[in-house]
């Protein structure tokens, strides 16, 4: 792993971690049949935090070297890229395959693949950042050199209005994932090849962004008469300013909805990423997402109103999350609030987290890993089944300092073979491993003066338990 603070220049600056891990080169010769092979996979980890001022319409570009990678016939050489005017912040890992083979007769071809792992994005752009990793491989008959690039291209619009209707100045930023490259190839004696090519661009990106300012604020809806035929860009559906990830796309007016805009213009129906409900005191109650994100840092606040629920069925069938971030201000997530979120794998409890209700996360079958925080107190049957029924979990990690394992927290699971008791814990809560059909060894401390009632009842396979 390479990390590296890039001063830009006086209230800019750019922190950039690169690493580049698990690289394996592939080859073939058969010079007899005229063919050869040879790639390179690896997985890649790209983590940036820029900080600029976008509505000074001031920007970078810049190529910075991070490190050099060998080994043996493959060698690669990291840069950061970078050219600013915003602030972005994003953390992503994918897999990438990269190479070339040739057969006589038919020629080259280019080998190319891309897997996205992960993604994480927040931002006010003006900006393109990414890694480039340019990759020489060399064999007894041939010779590779390959550039691959991964990162964020923004594209960032503005337009000052000189009439006195509001806003005055108007601004929108594109944003997507994209990675491409070229490559080059000699065999020696027998032919070359050269070629640029993209894994992924602004068409088929899986994570686009669009962004619209009016006077240095983040809206839905542009005040602006959008049939003015000096607006910045043409009609497009906006992400809404709650959003914390990217939104799938953006569209023609052929796929809008409209209503009045501020000057009493018909203007966008902006897509709203999250909706919710308010409690006496104002407190947003999360039930439902609308976005296509599969990295998702749920926000703390929507609308200015603190997220302190996630409601019942919330995320229920979401089959495009893989990894979750609650923020510490959630105490309470409902019944079902994740169930058959079939390739969620990750998922970062609140801190805060008081009650956590029935299958929560039932039949999550991906999710092997939890840390349970200190605050839980409250979980939830109701003749259901546990949070984590008939789940993937087979590893339980607790916070410092936890006192209780709550009621039925890990009734039904399914793949938990054993768990190991804090010394800090002085009660087991009823039903708390009831029908945890695959525990095998329970380690309870000293510390524990209570185990409620069917606290392991139906553990068929329980073979060792120090019980008090």
């Amino acid at each position: 792993m390479v990390d590296m603070k890039i001063p830009i220049s006086s209230g800019i600056d750019v922190s950039v971690s690169c690493d580049l891990k698990n690289i394996a080169l592939h080859h073939k010769e058969n010079m007899r049949d005229g063919y050869y092979y040879a790639s390179v996979t690896g997985e890649t980890t790209l983590t940036t935090s820029l900080n600029i001022d976008p509505l000074k319409g001031s920007g970078v570009s810049g190529k910075y070297y991070l490190g050099y990678i060998s080994t043996g016939a493959f060698s690669a050489s990291l840069y950061a890229e970078l050219s600013l005017s915003g602030k972005l912040m994003t953390v992503y890992t994918g897999n990438f395959e990269v190479g070339v083979s040739y057969q006589r007769f038919k020629g080259f071809r280019v080998i190319k693949s891309f897997t996205k792992k992960s993604f994480n994005f927040c931002a006010d752009i003006s900006a393109k950042v990414a890694m480039t990793a340019e990759c020489k491989i060399d064999i007894v008959v041939l010779e590779a050199k390959a550039n691959v690039s991964i990162g964020i291209q923004a594209k960032y619009n503005k337009k000052v209005y000189g009439d006195d209707k509001l806003p005055g100045i108007c601004e929108d930023i594109q944003a997507y994932l994209y990675a491409g490259g070229s490559i080059s190839a000699t065999i020696i004696k027998v032919a070359t090849f050269s070629k640029s090519f993209d894994f992924i661009d602004k068409n088929n990106s899986p994570y686009r962004l669009y962004l619209h300012y009016d006077d240095g604020n983040q809206v839905d809806v542009c005040g602006r008469d959008i049939s003015d035929p000096s607006s910045p860009t043409p009609v497009r559906r906006y992400t809404s300013p709650s959003s914390t990830g990217f939104g799938s796309r953006w569209s023609s007016s052929q796929s809008s909805k409209w209503h009045s805009g501020s000057n009493g213009s018909s203007a966008q129906q902006p897509e709203k990423l999250w909706e919710y409900s308010l409690d006496d005191d104002k407190n947003a109650t999360i039930t439902a997402y609308n976005g296509y994100s599969s990295s998702l840092v749920i926000p703390t606040k929507i609308d200015g109103y603190t997220v302190t629920k996630i409601g019942d069925r919330a995320f229920e069938y979401n089959t495009r999350l893989v990894m979750v971030v609650i923020p510490d201000s959630v105490t309470v997530i409902g019944i079902q609030a994740f169930y058959e979120c079939k390739n969620l794998s990750s998922v970062t409890l609140s801190k805060g987290l008081v009650d956590l209700q029935q299958q929560a996360f039932g039949e999550c079958t991906k999710l092997t890993s939890i840390t349970i925080p200190k605050s839980l107190e409250r979980c939830y049957d109701g003749g259901w089944g546990g949070a984590f029924d008939n789940s993937g979990l087979n590893q339980v990690n607790f916070e410092e300092g936890i006192t209780a394992i709550p009621s039925y927290l890990f009734a039904d699971t399914i793949a938990l073979e054993t768990i190991v008791i804090p010394d800090t814990v002085t009660s087991i809560g009823d039903g708390a491993f009831r029908e945890s059909s695959a525990l095998k060894n329970a380690i309870i401390s000293d510390s524990v003066t209570v185990i409620g009632i069917q606290a392991f009842y139906g553990c068929k396979k329980l073979i060792f338990c120090n019980a008090v």
